[in-house]
């Protein structure tokens, strides 16, 4: 209000001054210097009151929450459906089972197996040389029954095709070349494999010649010389072999 006072007084005082000289230059500055300083000050008022006014906007923009977005369009309102499973009956099974009694021989051969692997090896082992050494020490017969016996119950041990074979050589000792054969024969049948083939059938041809079986014995001999080269079985069969002068 001042200032608007002395801005309403300013041209009253100019034409005072001019109409008459009683003012004093001096008075003139003073009010002109009074006058620049409140401009001055309403300036800085001004520009006081434009920076609080910002101030105040922008709090007032701070404390106010983000307004929520405005939805696009309404969510349709969603059914629950409850699906009962439909009932299907289980396959069939097969309840019905042939019951087939077990073979009496691979009942027993599967004993014999249990009770070989319930001895001890070298129990066994033992046994079978002290059957051996009862042959060749004279009891023939007796260590021949025995060692067919051992080959019996024991079917899977290494010595099984051995006793055969030896109960065989102990038969042939005896002149009973029928039931040798027999013995011989069982070492080649049932142990093909083993290591007493080859002198199996050499005894077995000679077995053959005893019994007056030549053709037999001569197969035996070719059989020997072709399927086992380079053995001693071999070596003498191809000896017997060159007595044949009449061989078919």
């Amino acid at each position: 209000m001042r200032l608007l006072s002395l801005l309403l007084t300013l041209p009253a005082l100019g034409l005072c001054a001019c109409a008459t000289d009683t003012a004093s230059k001096g008075q003139v500055a003073e009010l002109r210097g009074e006058l620049t300083s409140l401009r001055e000050r309403e300036t800085r008022l001004e520009r006081r009151l434009e920076w609080m006014e910002a101030g105040q906007a922008v709090r007032a923009a701070s404390d106010t929450p983000p307004a929520p977005p405005e939805p696009t369009g309404a969510m349709p309102a969603l059914t629950v459906v409850k699906l009962k499973p439909r009932p299907q009956p289980a396959p069939p099974l097969q309840t019905r089972v042939r019951v087939h009694e077990p073979d009496p021989q691979g009942l027993q051969e599967l004993a014999v197996s249990e009770k070989a692997l319930d001895e001890d090896p070298d129990i066994v082992a033992a046994t079978y040389n002290r059957l051996v050494a009862a042959l060749r020490t004279g009891d023939v017969a007796g260590a021949s029954s025995k060692l067919e016996a051992f080959a019996d119950e024991h079917p899977k041990d290494l010595h099984a095709d051995n006793a055969l074979y030896f109960s065989g050589l102990g038969l042939m000792g005896l002149e009973d070349y029928t039931a040798a054969a027999q013995r011989l024969e069982r070492v080649v049948h049932e142990y093909p494999a083993g290591d007493a083939v080859p002198d199996a059938l050499l005894k077995l041809a000679e077995c053959r010649m005893r019994l007056n079986q030549k053709k037999q014995a001569h197969e035996l001999y070719i059989q020997v010389a072709q399927n086992y080269p380079g053995t001693a079985a071999a070596t003498q069969a191809q000896q017997r072999l060159g007595l044949f002068k009449d061989a078919p």
